[in-house]
């Protein structure tokens, strides 16, 4: 590369030398060069050429002419042309160009010139080069390195991102952007976008040219939506969360940032999760500090987390334990001819700070009633006189107990309740013209009993309604009974031609007697001895299905009488023991009595 130089070249007539001398003035701002060319001639010998001729001499492709009278001789350097022209560089400011020298003089030994060459002028400093980071967050500056050519350029440097620009000016090797956080809102779904670096090269007020390169501008990590979390106290009592019955109404209040938008927001906590502006937990079944975390998600895909704490306090429904009523008089002692109630409960509840209470209210009502009557409240493991003196003897009656405490009188809870019974006043035995109580107080007309009849073998027309339990076998003149195998399936038996099993009601046999004789007196178990009873019915039974009587008598236990029934459809035996207490059943003897005992034998 050069700006000046010389090319040598021949002519027609040998001894005479041909030769281009040039010479470039470039202009930077412009990115050109003007070159000056001269076409030369001289002999090489002391020999002259004279005459008028035509000389050409070509620039880049654009030739110039002239017709001179010219006197060449030896090492005369006779200037024949000169040519100036301006070319332009290309755009990196590099220039190759071809040079060439033509012509001669007619009607003399120089008819021809051949001269030529390619030059290569000095490359024009052109714009400057630079480097920046693959990206670069908003909020941040940027770093922008120059390269120039020449120490007299300086450059104007821009950063563009969707529409917005910042920039600096006249800068020589180095510039420093702010980019803005604002620049975000240009982004609202999206966490990074393109934007353009570019400098252009100044040389004075002249643009040398203009360099470009992308780069990513990025939405920083700090960039999150805004999120509040609330909770609201649903269902609870005093201000307070109570376990099993309070619910939490979370609310998130949250808010895009730099134009995103809030795409959800979620719960979780106590078990639970959701969604949505509001949400409200199930029923908390947990109790102490319970966290909630709210999780609020935009457009850009950014989280934000917020959390909540509450309290939850131990709580269960009112408690009633050890509760019991009874027949007493007015004083409340006890007794089974009593018209009055002597009631007691032991109950509790759930303290909740301290601020919980407990009550309980009594009321009674007869068994066929539907309206309880006769509120009483009560104090804990303390007896006390309800009933008024109106708790008939011979009817049933009803006793229930209400616990409530003033968590559940405040939300409406449904409070504990237990029931007990009265029967009717506790005889061992009641007679009448037209009825008799076992065990109780008849309720009407008919035959009463407080407990459970047993009747392995009955004999005899057993009419009107059978209610209660009934267990044994039914056979005779057992009326309507469906199966007179088994009482307990036994509805009516008033008509004993209607039994649907009583096939041996017509073989049924006079009871027959066990001789006293066969008591045993060892009172070693009565198990044994009764045992030993069941063997003894099953012998004179001799496989005849009936009902034998074993004489009153030591049973080796205590006094009393056996009824043993033989089933030779099953062959089993039962044997009931009926002992002297219970014989005795006209004394009255207040609660003071026992069951039958009954024994199997099969």
């Amino acid at each position: 590369m050069a700006l000046s130089g010389t090319i040598n070249g021949t002519t027609s007539n040998s001894g005479i030398k041909s030769r281009i001398e040039w010479s470039a003035v470039q202009d930077i701002n412009a990115n050109t060069s003007t070159i000056t060319a001269k076409g030369i001639l001289y002999w090489t010998s002391n020999l002259q050429t004279w005459g008028t001729g035509t000389y050409h001499m070509s620039i880049d492709g654009v030739q110039g002419s002239n017709t001179v009278y010219a006197e060449i001789s030896y090492n005369s350097n006779t200037v024949v042309i000169t040519y100036t022209r301006t070319v332009s560089h290309n755009a990196d400011g590099a220039k190759s160009l071809v040079l060439d020298f033509s012509g001669g003089i007619s009607g003399t030994t120089l008819t021809s010139i051949d001269c030529q060459g390619t030059i290569t002028l000095d490359t024009i400093p052109r714009a400057s080069s630079f480097s920046i980071p693959s990206s670069v967050n908003m909020g941040s500056s940027l770093a922008v390195s120059i390269t120039r050519a020449s120490s007299s350029f300086t450059h104007d440097v821009k950063l563009t991102f969707n529409g917005q620009t910042v920039s600096a000016s006249n800068v020589g090797t180095s510039a420093t952007l702010a980019v803005p956080i604002g620049w975000a809102s240009r982004i609202p779904n999206a966490t990074s976008g393109t934007g353009t670096v570019t400098v252009t090269t100044k040389n004075g007020g002249t643009t040398i040219g203009t360099t470009s390169k992308n780069i990513s501008v990025a939405v920083p990590s700090s960039v999150v939506p805004t999120l509040t979390l609330a909770t609201a106290l649903v269902t609870g009592y005093s201000g307070l969360y109570l376990q099993g019955v309070s619910k939490c109404k979370l609310t998130g209040t949250a808010a895009g940032v730099y134009g995103s938008t809030i795409r959800s927001i979620s719960y979780s906590g106590a078990g639970y999760t959701g969604s949505g502006t509001t949400y409200t937990t199930g029923v908390l079944n947990v109790t102490g500090d319970i966290t909630f975390t709210a999780t609020a998600t935009d457009s850009r895909g950014r989280t934000v987390t917020k959390q909540a704490k509450i309290t939850v306090i131990a709580y269960n429904k009112p408690s009633i334990s050890n509760y019991s009523a009874q027949r007493c008089n007015s004083g409340g002692t006890l007794q089974v001819d009593g018209t009055y109630l002597s009631v007691r409960a032991t109950f509790s509840c759930a303290s909740v700070n301290g601020k919980n209470a407990v009550s309980c209210n009594v009321s009674y009502k007869k068994s066929t009633a539907s309206a309880w009557s006769g509120t009483t409240a009560l104090t804990s493991n303390t007896a006390k006189v309800t009933g008024g003196g109106s708790i008939t003897l011979n009817e049933f009656w009803q006793v229930r107990f209400v616990v409530q405490d003033s968590v559940g009188t405040s939300l409406g809870l449904a409070a504990t309740t237990v029931t007990a019974d009265i029967p009717t006043s506790a005889y061992r035995a009641v007679f009448g013209e037209d009825r008799s109580g076992f065990g109780q107080y008849p309720e009407g007309a008919g035959a009463w009993f407080a407990y459970d009849v047993n009747a392995p073998k009955f004999i005899g027309a057993l009419q009107g309604n059978v209610t209660g339990n009934v267990t044994g076998n039914l056979t005779g003149t057992a009326s309507k009974a469906t199966n007179a195998d088994n009482a307990t399936k036994a509805t009516t038996a008033t008509n004993a031609t209607n039994a649907t099993n009583a096939t041996n009601a017509t073989k049924a046999k006079t009871v027959g007697q066990i001789d006293q004789g066969y008591y045993n007196t060892s009172g070693s178990s009565i198990q044994a001895v009764m045992q030993e009873k069941a063997d003894q019915i099953e012998s004179i039974a001799n496989g005849v299905t009936g009902v034998y009587a074993i004489s009153g008598g030591w049973n080796g236990q205590e006094w009393g009488f056996c009824i043993g029934t033989f089933i030779s459809s099953a062959w089993v035996t039962d044997v009931l023991f009926i002992r002297d207490a219970e014989i005795d059943f006209i004394r009255k003897n207040g609660s003071n009595y026992s069951t039958v005992r009954r024994y199997s034998h099969a």
